[in-house]
């Protein structure tokens, strides 16, 4: 991100020429996580309906217990957790840390827990393409909870555009695709507003990771171990053991070695989409969640199917138009705070080791330490609106 060239930017080239890469490396390393992300998402939506698609095999494996196939992905992010945690230094879990937060991590859990029970009731009460839609438009209850829980102040420009990033998604689909009962519509809202609560509550947890020692792989830890508990009770009680038992694949090694792969895939997963969330904020990861709506569903209709939908043009621009005007906002909001918050009698050493206090892998040691969010904590309108003055650039 380039930085405005003006008197206080003239006062201090060697700090100001620092910082600049600094953020110019903060967006390389954004960027890079976002496509991992993305890769996962959409790699892993795909590889699961081929695991519990009927069949027969290589069409589908016809796994018939979900909520089991989800609780696997969750035991292996657990035992995945563990490993980094004990297996090397800079992390730690202790009973401290969670009774310091104990609502928090056993509502990230049980959240993740309702949005996977309740996609298994709308399978037959919603389409895809009303799901997905409603997916694409989770920055609006997100933009809710940050404004009520985490005490943030979007300004007007920025609301604006995440309006029409959202509206883009939603126009984009044709709505003669949707088809839903009124159960399965609330149903939907439901399960929307349980990831959008979840993404905020992550942030939550780790806004000051290097002071709570809340870092993505210990909060991974207890959502993996939580989401274990809650996930095996809600297979009990959905009868899927019983299910499982009346289970007889055509190929058992194929559908072992399937389960298996998913569940390893499922960590790596996992632990980017907090890292993500980390690094940008839960308004971050729902633009990057309609991004998969603009890609597996939109772009094949512009692209492959040649659709007469206007709505899908317009809203892919509409798309393109608001992330483009919410990467400027977000450019020039970081500028400001440059110019403006920064004593200019700072040299480079000293602004990175207060840049330092909150990063994006806080506590850890790593070498992602050395490509950290430099701006976390001054994200925070609570904490921006002591030093920089009340404008609309202001969060």
């Amino acid at each position: 991100m380039s930085l405005p060239v003006g008197p206080r930017a003239l006062g201090r080239p060697f700090t100001m020429a620092k910082m600049s890469f600094g953020c110019n490396s903060e967006l390389v390393f954004v960027s890079i996580m976002l496509a991992l992300f993305l890769t996962f998402n959409i790699g892993l939506n795909y590889y699961d309906n081929w695991i519990l698609s009927p069949g027969p095999y290589p069409a589908g494996l016809g796994f018939p217990a979900p909520l089991v196939y989800a609780f696997c992905h969750s035991f292996a992010s657990l035992i995945g957790a563990i490993g980094m945690i004990y297996g090397r230094s800079g992390n730690k879990v202790t009973m401290q840390m969670f009774w310091g937060h104990k609502i928090k991590l056993v509502l990230n859990s049980l959240l993740l827990t309702c949005s996977i029970v309740i996609a298994w009731y709308l399978v037959s009460e919603a389409s895809v393409a009303v799901i997905n839609v409603f997916r694409g438009a989770v920055a609006v209850p997100v933009l809710l909870f940050a404004f009520v829980l985490e005490g943030k102040r979007y300004s007007i420009p920025k609301i604006f555009t995440i309006l029409l990033i959202v509206g883009g998604s939603v126009i984009s689909v044709p709505f003669g695709t949707f088809a839903y009962t009124s159960t399965g519509f609330w149903l939907t809202i439901v399960a929307t507003s349980c990831v959008a609560l979840k993404a905020t509550v992550s942030a939550m947890l780790m806004k000051d990771s290097k002071r709570t020692g809340m870092t993505p792989i210990v909060v991974l830890f207890y959502d993996s171990l939580f989401s274990s508990l809650f996930l095996g009770t809600a297979c009990m009680f959905a009868g899927e053991t019983i299910r499982l038992g009346q289970y007889s694949p055509q190929e058992p090694a194929v559908v072992g070695l399937g389960m298996i792969c998913g569940a390893c895939l499922a960590f790596p997963y996992n632990f980017i989409t907090y890292k993500f969330i980390q690094l940008t904020s839960s308004m971050g990861w729902a633009i990057a969640t309609s991004f998969k709506l603009m890609i597996v569903i939109v772009l094949p209709l512009i692209l492959v199917d040649h659709t007469s939908w206007a709505g899908s043009y317009i809203g892919l621009l509409l798309f393109a138009v608001g992330v483009t005007l919410y990467i400027m906002l977000e450019a020039k909001y970081e500028a400001t705070w440059l110019n403006e918050v920064l004593p200019g009698s700072m040299s480079a050493a000293e602004i990175n080791k207060k840049s330092d206090v909150d990063g994006t892998t806080a506590g850890e040691t790593t070498a992602l330490n050395q490509a950290q969010d430099a701006l976390n904590k001054f994200t925070d309108s609570a904490e921006a609106k002591k030093y920089v003055p009340k404008s609309w650039l202001a969060m």
